[in-house]
């Protein structure tokens, strides 16, 4: 009995070690965890095209020592109202120049982010706007009208005014923007 158990464990450990040699040879990089619940929620929504991206740039943030959230992602036409009356027609700042359909947020193609633990005033904005930028977004802290570094955003070759038009038109799939990837 002695003797069959030492031949079992034995066999055992060997074939663990044969499966650990065989997953880390065979199988490809895999990805560091996007933060949270929340940010998966909020990636969910994304225009199918942009959720990759997304997900790669939360990566590779999460890699280079920034823990990150998204605070807001897709964003319905009378949210995008409600934020653009802020300090014009509604108490508060100015928080945005963009009217309802002249956001990427209204198509699902831009996120705002947080770095976890911090605030606005403490996040490391140009470290997340270069590793945004690395990933083909642009950067929100690069805007001239307003400074919105939370913010990164890709149109993939498109205007604000081409992406309005295509949701006008119905040229839709799925309920999002028809495009195409670059």
């Amino acid at each position: 009995m002695k003797q069959f158990l030492k031949t079992y464990w034995w066999a055992l450990a060997l074939s663990a070690a044969i499966i650990i040699v065989v997953l880390l040879t065979t199988t490809k990089k895999i990805e560091v965890a996007v933060t949270d619940y929340i940010t998966e929620q909020r990636i969910k929504k994304l225009h199918p095209l942009f959720q990759p991206k997304v997900r790669a740039y939360l990566s590779d943030a999460k890699r280079q020592g920034l823990n990150l959230r998204i605070t807001d992602g897709l964003r319905t036409w009378p949210e995008q109202a409600a934020l653009y009356a802020k300090g014009r027609t509604a108490s508060g700042s100015i928080v945005t120049n963009a009217k309802p359909g002249q956001s990427a947020h209204n198509y699902g193609l831009a996120i705002d982010v947080i770095e976890i633990g911090k605030d606005y005033k403490t996040s490391n904005w140009a470290k997340i706007g270069k590793i945004g930028q690395a990933h083909g977004f642009k950067w929100g802290g690069t805007f001239v009208s307003i400074n919105d570094s939370p913010h990164l955003e890709d149109l993939y070759g498109y205007t604000v005014f081409d992406l309005q038009k295509k949701y006008n038109n119905g040229d839709l799939v799925n309920g999002y923007i028809k495009l195409q990837a670059a």
